[in-house]
């Protein structure tokens, strides 16, 4: 995956382009990036240094992102480091835990749900069980059924998000457990 353009522009209204979706809000200046994935563009209008602004208690933290999917690791990146945080990606549990394992100390952890290999439900309750640290972790996923809710609530599961959600949802969700990973 390339990142094919890269500038600031000044952005007035969200609007669809061709097959491409624009994510923007309105009279926000930020940074765009066009991305492909096979069949799949992406443009991103990222507002300059806003989120730092909003939420100044989560500059410089270090978000480890665990999804299967490429496309959602970009995003992700992408939105942390407008936001001046650092992202680690990991396109499964297992290879979360043992970046974990490793000696990696991320301030939060964002899991999606479903993911080959080690899903986000059993990679979740094993980094709550076997490891002391308290990061916390928010799922991240298409869908979370009442059950899958309840599962989260039982092994310590401090938030979720469900997709789609807005970077506002991303930042709101991590400055309310920003707390939790300094108790």
């Amino acid at each position: 995956m390339q990142l094919h353009h890269f500038s600031t522009v000044e952005c007035t209204h969200v609007r669809p382009h061709e097959d491409r979706n624009i994510v923007c809000a309105a009279g926000e200046v930020g940074t765009v990036f066009e991305t492909s994935s096979g069949y799949e563009k992406i443009i991103l209008v990222m507002p300059s240094n806003k989120f730092r602004n909003t939420y100044p208690d989560l500059a410089d933290k270090v978000v480890l992102s665990v999804d299967d999917n490429e496309m959602n690791q970009l995003v992700i990146t992408k939105i942390m480091e407008n936001a001046g945080m650092k992202t680690i990606s990991a396109k499964n549990g297992a290879i979360a835990i043992q970046l974990l394992q490793d000696g990696l100390k991320p301030d939060f952890i964002l899991m999606d749900l479903e993911m080959p290999v080690l899903n986000g439900l059993e990679s979740s309750e094993w980094i709550k069980k076997n490891l002391r640290e308290n990061i916390p972790i928010i799922i991240n996923s298409g869908a979370v059924s009442a059950l899958q809710k309840w599962k989260l609530k039982c092994i310590g599961i401090n938030d979720y998000l469900e997709k789609p959600y807005s970077m506002h949802d991303i930042f709101d969700k991590l400055n309310k457990n920003v707390t939790v990973a300094h108790a």
